[in-house]
């Protein structure tokens, strides 16, 4: 299967990127997530705007013994979720620049996403980061930013979406694998593109 779309999860050990993969994978929620070691893959395809896309999403592992396996994984990706904690101010203030920097150290053209997990928590804990903090960093490295809680599902297809829509907007090859020449037409000819 030729993957037209390769999605890296960044990010400390426990902030819910594995929970994120198989929330949009599955569609449900698992409490007995063990933590990942390596890396994980998972595929998917799905359509965006009228667009079938395959995205091949890799799960890293957050530990600090790992991070020299890591640039193995995401070499290559148009796409990264830089995840955080929503409830944890370390892992957004400490780590999430950190990933941000290997990434930007290792991998060109890449879209960032800084995405906050555990929304649902939100409820009974305080914020870790003001919303503020998180949107100026987003602003001053290029990135967006989405808040997801594998829970509950919230944000969670938005945010892949979402990335699918700007690797698209990119310029990114849909239809044939990222290796292969683009087709971006819908069933019409249109082609989508308004330049």
């Amino acid at each position: 299967m030729a993957i037209d779309l390769k999605v890296v999860l960044l990010g400390n050990t426990e902030v819910g990127k594995t929970c994120i993969v198989n929330r949009y994978i599955t569609g449900r929620f698992s409490s007995t997530t063990v933590t990942t070691v390596g890396a994980a893959y998972a595929s998917t395809t799905r359509r965006i705007d009228n667009k079938e896309m395959t995205v091949g999403i890799w799960d890293t592992c957050g530990m600090e013994k790992y991070e020299s396996i890591s640039k193995i994984y995401y070499r290559g990706a148009r796409v990264a979720f830089v995840c955080y904690d929503l409830t944890n101010a370390t892992t957004f203030r400490k780590h999430a620049a950190f990933w941000v920097e290997e990434l930007k150290k290792n991998v060109s053209d890449c879209i960032i996403f800084l995405v906050g997990t555990k929304a649902d928590l939100l409820a009974e804990k305080t914020r870790g980061v003001p919303e503020t903090e998180v949107q100026s960093y987003a602003n001053s490295i290029g990135a967006q930013c989405m808040e997801t809680s594998s829970v509950t599902g919230q944000g969670v297809n938005d945010l892949f979406d979402q990335a699918m829509r700007e690797f698209i907007k990119a310029g990114g090859k849909v239809g044939v694998g990222a290796q292969g020449k683009a087709n971006l037409s819908d069933d019409t000819g249109n082609s989508g593109c308004s330049c």
